[in-house]
């Protein structure tokens, strides 16, 4: 089995690596730190993140070239979860992590934390690892080695295959032997043995000397003596082929002389010459052992009562087993089947007692949740209905496809359904045809296409549901009706309601109150009424405004003073008639022609009634009278008077210049106007001067330059918003001018775009991981700021795939030490470290290389490199390259041996610098050596 796969550190492979990287070094694992959260690891951790304890009482063993064996224990009262490992090595350096995102194990107060793990290395020699003075107790156990083994199951030790599980007492005691395997057997009793039908069992020599042979058993018996043979009274012992030779030749020695000769033995067997045929004809009146036919009354002797065994059972003997083994108990019901074992026969007239615990099958009175199988939605037959069935055919809905221009016959599953939504486009009429059942069904015609859907039976004449409606059918059997039509003459009170038609549906659908008023206003009329003397009863669906009013009827006469037009007829009165009766032309030419004037008329401008009894002919003219204006549109001349009207007069009498002029003093303004910010018709009859002013509004700021005061509010915009919106105090704390807020974390935490602008400081003592919002959410040049008061190390990571660039590199995490800072800012797919004690690290001012030849750049311009050489012979020189070109020269340069075959040699070296990239190292010593070396330069 594979171990747990840990992740080596970069100081954790730095310290199994010898002076000089010349090789390797072996080290002591003496601490394991435990980590109570997830984490993910990183080569360049130094420490155990989410740290909460380091248990050094720890044992290990190497047990292959990549594996350790190490077993942790904690007894302390100390309660925490356990997510992740490290190992820690005696220089104090982390080797390598182990975490998983759920828990490996929980520890309580009360309980011992004892973990063994197999640890795993990829790219080390795990045996350079030791774990000190401690004794290892259990790595894997082998058959030379003692340590933890798992125990096999009963079903592993019965297979006896697995060479790797150890079986305890118990397992062992389950495994018993058959004919193909070794195992534990029981010991036959001496019973057992002589029965000899028990499989299962053992049987001892002893017991197996026990058993004795019988008619009807192999067995031991005992070998008869001669004496016993020759006796034949022995029934226990058997004759062996020998001893029943000898019998029989003594036998034939001591013959009777009647069967000495042919003849006295032909005589003793009657003299009969086919004494074959007799002997067989005789045995054939005999029944065979063998599934002998009885016929007649065959008699045999009556075994004893409750004999079991092979003897033949006489009528006697069954009725004496009958009468003694008949019940005499009543029979039970309880329920449960069983074979039973009672050696009682039942009687048979027994009766058992009504089952009280099942329900009888004519109407039966079920408690408690009855269930039964849910019939097929649709049936109708006396099969029981369960709720599920009720439900489906009370509420379920079936929604189905009828998509097409052929008509669709729905099946009694399908028509079960309270509910039936039709759905397609539908590209003819269609039907859709029901069983011919009594049912009730609501149907959502929820089809598209400009064509009919009918719900029929195959029979009937059916229901058109139209199309986007919900309608309530019934069926009868034999057709499909609207079950919504039946609801007549309903009398509703209080304040009925129903959904508003829009404006011009003309269907069955009800009219509310909202309907009515929205369809007057939508249907009142818009031009004026006609007068046109034709009655007709109208084709327009506007109706007449209460108020309207029909123009004057030009073609009909007034009543009062009529200006009849055409050729007006009427009976002509006598001449001379004078009475309100109409005068025709007929009677005003016979009464003109009585009553023409003879003289001319006058105009003299003295108005008199006349006395005169003749009329004036129609061709009769009076001078114009040159001393009147005319009526219509006189052409006044000289200065034309007329009464003055009183002041305020609003009629159609002419106004005078004293009347204007009265008017317009009167009604000038004679107040300032106002400037109150409310704005309004007035109501004054008042005249405002031409030349009026409105004050300045103080309590309104000018669009230019506005000066306000006390607390001007504005609403805030979005955050992130860019343009001319007026940014109120809260949307310029949001957008990072200053810290939008403070938030303290002391918990892994996941930041959101809430967080924009924030100082985010992170406290506590126990290590956690912040994680970083998507940089998606930030518009460019959002910013959040990290401060680290925590004594623990806190990560802070970034989000999905998100890159953190710092410098000329990108990293996916970083770590905030006590007193660390870091300021980022989202360019829209990522962020970029900008400031802070973490971003300087990577600054050129502080580039570095920690490694076997490595350097260290300080913000003074200095330079530290470091590095070794291999072997330099006595007296020899070594060209030294630097791993970075130092920016200007080399001012000092350090070297020291790494190593000394003899400790009372001497060692001596001497440089050279060659450039700002390299020196010469000489071997001033009578040794070879290799030396290690540190150059500052700037």
């Amino acid at each position: 089995m594979a171990g747990t796969l840990i992740n080596l550190t970069d100081a954790g492979r730095a310290a199994l690596v010898g002076p000089g990287g010349t090789g390797t070094v072996s080290r002591d694992v003496v601490a394991v730190g435990i980590a109570s959260a997830p984490f993910v690891h990183n080569n360049g951790l130094t420490a155990l993140p989410n740290e909460v304890k380091r248990v050094a009482t720890i044992a290990g063993e190497n047990i292959a070239p990549d594996t350790i064996h190490v077993t942790i224990r904690d007894d302390s009262a100390d309660q925490y979860v356990v997510y992740g490992l490290g190992l820690y090595l005696d220089n104090g350096v982390l080797l390598g992590t182990y975490c998983q995102a759920t828990p490996i194990v929980e520890k309580s107060p009360v309980a011992i934390f004892l973990q063994a793990v197999d640890a795993q290395f990829k790219t080390i020699d795990a045996a350079l690892l030791q774990f000190g003075d401690t004794t290892f107790t259990n790595p894997p156990a082998t058959d030379t080695r003692q340590g933890v083994v798992e125990l096999a199951t009963n079903a592993e030790t019965q297979t006896g295959t697995d060479a790797a599980r150890a079986v305890t007492p118990a397992g062992l005691a389950s495994r018993t032997a058959t004919e193909s395997r070794t195992g534990i057997a029981e010991i036959a009793t001496q019973a057992e043995t002589d029965a000899g039908t028990d499989d299962a069992r053992i049987v001892t020599p002893k017991k197996l000397a026990a058993r004795t042979a019988s008619e009807t058993r192999t067995g031991i018996a005992e070998l008869a003596t001669q004496a016993e043979t020759d006796a034949g009274t022995d029934d226990a012992r058997i004759i062996t082929p020998k001893k029943l030779a000898t019998r029989i030749a003594a036998l034939v020695g001591n013959a009777p002389p009647t069967l000495d000769t042919l003849g006295e033995l032909a005589t003793a067997i009657g003299n009969d010459p086919d004494f074959v045929g007799t002997v067989s004809a005789a045995l054939a009146l005999k029944a065979p052992l063998a599934s002998p036919a009885f016929s007649g009354s065959p008699t045999a002797p009556t075994a004893p009562a409750a004999d079991s065994t092979t003897k033949l059972a006489t009528t006697a003997f069954v009725q004496q087993e009958i009468s003694g083994g008949l019940a005499t108990a009543a029979p039970t019901m309880d329920g449960v089947a069983a074979v039973g074992t009672a050696s009682k026969s039942a009687r048979e007239d027994h009766r058992h007692p009504t089952d009280s615990t099942r329900a009888p099958l004519a109407s039966p009175a079920l408690t408690g949740t009855p269930t039964a199988p849910t019939a097929q939605t649709g049936a109708s037959t006396t099969q029981l209905a369960t709720t599920a069935f009720v439900q489906a055919a009370a509420n379920g809905m079936l929604s189905k496809s009828v998509a097409g221009g052929a008509s669709v016959t729905l099946t009694a599953a399908e028509a079960g359904y309270a509910t039936l939504k039709l759905t397609g486009a539908l590209t003819a009429n269609i039907d859709v045809i029901v069983p011919a059942t009594q049912s009730r069904w609501t149907i959502w015609n929820a089809t598209t296409g400009a064509y009919t859907l009918r719900v029929k039976t195959a029979a009937g004449s059916g229901v058109y549901v139209t199309q986007g409606t919900t309608w309530q059918l019934l069926c009868d059997g034999t057709n499909v009706v609207d079950a919504n039509s039946d609801f007549k003459d309903i009398p509703l009170t209080g304040v009925p309601t129903a959904p508003t038609a829009a404006t011009g549906t003309n269907t069955t659908q009800l009219a509310t109150t909202a309907f009515v008023q929205q369809e007057i206003a939508a249907d009142l009329a818009t031009a004026a009424p006609l007068m046109d003397g034709s009655a007709a009863a109208g084709t327009s669906s506007q109706l007449a405004r209460e108020d309207h009013r029909h123009p004057t009827d030009t073609t009909r006469a007034p009543l009062a003073s009529p200006a009849l037009t055409g050729t007006p007829t009427a009976p002509t009165a006598a001449t001379g008639t004078n009475t309100t009766q109409l005068a025709t032309t007929a009677f005003v030419q016979q009464e003109i022609a009585a009553d023409l004037a003879t003289a001319a008329p006058l105009m003299d401008g003295s108005a008199a009634v006349g006395t005169s009894t003749r009329l004036a002919r129609e061709d009769h003219r009076h001078p114009t009278d040159t001393t009147r204006a005319p009526l219509a549109s006189p052409a006044l001349t000289g200065t034309p008077t007329a009464p003055t009207a009183a002041t305020g007069t609003n009629t159609t009498q002419l106004a005078t210049t004293a009347f204007v002029q009265q008017e317009i003093a009167a009604d000038l303004a004679t107040a300032a106007p106002l400037m109150d910010g409310s704005a309004a018709v007035g109501t004054s009859t008042r005249l405002a001067r031409e030349d009026h002013r409105h004050p300045t509004d103080t309590t309104r700021a000018p669009l230019a330059s506005p000066a306000l005061t006390g607390t001007p509010t504005s609403p805030t915009p979005a955050q992130f918003d860019n343009d001319t919106s007026v940014a109120t105090t809260a949307f310029v704390k949001r957008q990072g001018v200053e810290f939008s807020d403070f938030t303290r974390i002391s918990a892994a935490t996941n930041l959101t775009a809430a967080h924009a602008g924030r100082l985010i400081v992170a406290s506590g003592s126990t290590a956690f991981t912040i994680t970083l919002p998507a940089a998606s959410s930030f518009p460019a040049g959002s910013t959040l700021q990290f401060v680290s008061i925590a004594t623990a190390n806190v990560t802070v990571s970034r989000a999905g795939s998100d890159l953190i660039g710092v410098n000329n590199t990108s990293i996916t995490s970083f770590g905030l030490g006590n007193g660390d800072s870091m300021t980022l800012v989202s360019d829209g797919v990522g962020w970029q470290a900008v400031a802070g004690t973490k971003q300087m690290a990577y600054a050129a001012a502080f580039g570095k290389s920690v490694a076997s030849n490595g350097y260290q750049i300080l913000p003074s311009g200095l330079v530290v490199q470091w590095g070794g050489t291999s072997a330099v012979p006595a007296g020899q020189n070594a060209a030294v390259f630097l791993p970075i070109v130092m920016p200007t020269a080399i001012l000092q340069v350090v070297v020291s041996a790494q190593a000394s075959a003899n400790g009372t040699t001497p060692v001596a070296a001497g440089w050279q610098a060659v450039d700002a990239s390299q020196f010469t190292l000489r071997n001033l010593s009578t040794l070879t050596f290799q030396f290690s070396w540190i150059a500052i330069g700037f």
